[in-house]
């Protein structure tokens, strides 16, 4: 009796965790710098599989200027990113609704205009989010394609809708 319980306790707690997964949108600000520097928009999807946003997955182009190239496709990733906590903002101030601060840490990997692999990571302190809706302001980001030389940019603002 104790083992069936105990089971039916891990389902119930398990369906909860994955009963809603959810998709999205985003957009957002970006330039950086590791070969040349560019900048741009990055246009991308998101799915966050879990209820509570503990863990999301996002697949983005950056398009825009290049410093050697002239207006392209910078680049393509496919980034995995998960909360260090949440707590209620204290920085309501800022927003008209009730806000989640949520600081993300994040990798990618991707291939840039050459079709070089390229690796990153990233730190998004100012990350809020609500029930539709995901903001990120002023994320820094490094990348590099052989772990040698480091490239880093931010990302200035990232909005992300989720329905």
């Amino acid at each position: 009796m104790k083992k069936s319980i105990l089971i039916i306790s891990l389902l119930l707690v398990a369906s909860v965790v994955i009963a809603s997964p959810s998709f999205g949108y985003l957009a957002s600000g970006k330039g950086g710098s590791l070969e040349s520097s560019y900048g741009g928009v990055s246009l991308g999807l998101v799915f966050e599989p879990f209820t509570m946003g503990i863990a999301k997955v996002e697949t983005s182009i950056n398009i825009g200027p290049d410093s050697i190239k002239g207006f392209c496709v910078n680049d393509y990733n496919i980034s995995f990113s998960t909360p260090i906590f949440y707590i209620l903002s204290p920085f309501d101030f800022l927003f008209t609704n009730k806000m989640i601060w949520a600081p993300q840490l994040g990798v990618s990997v991707g291939w840039n205009a050459s079709f070089q692999f390229q690796y990153g990571a990233s730190l998004s302190l100012l990350h809020f989010e609500e029930p539709r809706f995901r903001f990120d302001y002023l994320a820094p980001f490094i990348v590099t394609h052989d772990f040698k030389k480091f490239g880093w940019g931010f990302e200035v603002l990232k909005i992300t809708y989720m329905f």
